[in-house]
């Protein structure tokens, strides 16, 4: 299984571990643990980071098989043109989507962590975000990869300091279900499952992509959503970077 994840190239590990690792999968876990009693919500986590892993391995062995892109895949479907425009505009919207919340949880983390205004951090992001796609696209799998490093780092080292941290049982009723929070997991990776075959049309080996799906997307994406579920029980908030604001600002008024 090692053996299969160190022979696949990092440029197609690298959005794996970006969509596993990113601060939004902590954020759903904490999300998950909302929605029931808590002694379900690993349960939960782990059938909706199954099923992620099904339809991504599905998928991803249908690029690999085919040699195709997704648009091509589609167009015995749909028809050449249907496919070509519906695919665009639907992975355009994704796209956009994954972005616009992407350097909205980020802009909003470095106004937390700076004291800045927050316009002016997701200016400040944004500016970054654009002139690392305008250095060129193909340096993305590399920033998921470094980006993927820094967030468990970040991640490990919030929750040792966060541990001082306690909120007193807030009293309310989750008032979701159990599948409900199954469908978020779920949810939160169809969007890449969908492209998946993008990512590994060039796999040398079909059979690769089960173990990098599970490797590099499943299994870390359990980890995280586990770790922020954790962090909302402890804290009664999933998102870091407010407990990290609460750390430096209290520190700094002793």
């Amino acid at each position: 299984m090692l053996n299969a994840l160190m022979q696949t190239p990092w440029r197609q590990a690298g959005p794996w571990l970006g969509i596993a690792t990113a601060p939004a999968s902590l954020m759903l876990g904490g999300s998950v643990a909302q929605q029931m009693p808590f002694h379900w919500v690993p349960w939960a986590l782990v059938l909706g980071a199954g099923v992620v892993w099904m339809l991504s391995s599905l998928q991803g062995q249908l690029g690999a098989i085919r040699r195709r892109p997704l648009v091509e895949l589609a167009r015995p479907v749909l028809g050449s043109s249907i496919a070509r425009w519906s695919n665009s505009l639907l992975l355009a919207m994704l796209m956009i989507g994954w972005a616009g919340f992407g350097v909205g949880v980020a802009g909003r983390s470095l106004a937390q962590l700076t004291s800045l205004p927050e316009g002016i951090a997701l200016f400040a992001w944004s500016g970054a975000v654009t002139f690392g796609l305008w250095r060129g696209i193909h340096r993305g799998s590399l920033i998921a990869l470094l980006g993927s490093l820094a967030t468990l780092v970040l991640i490990g080292w919030g929750f040792v300091q966060a541990s001082s941290l306690s909120a007193p049982p807030s009293g309310v009723i989750p008032q979701g279900t159990f599948f409900g929070g199954v469908s978020l997991v779920i949810g939160y990776g169809a969007a890449f499952c969908l492209r998946c075959a993008d990512f590994t049309m060039t796999v040398s080996r079909p059979s690769h992509v089960r173990t990098v799906a599970l490797l590099g997307l499943s299994l870390p994406l359990l980890g995280v959503s586990l770790a922020g579920a954790w962090l909302y029980q402890a804290t009664g908030t999933w998102d870091l970077s407010v407990l990290l604001s609460r750390l430096v600002h209290g520190h700094s008024g002793h």
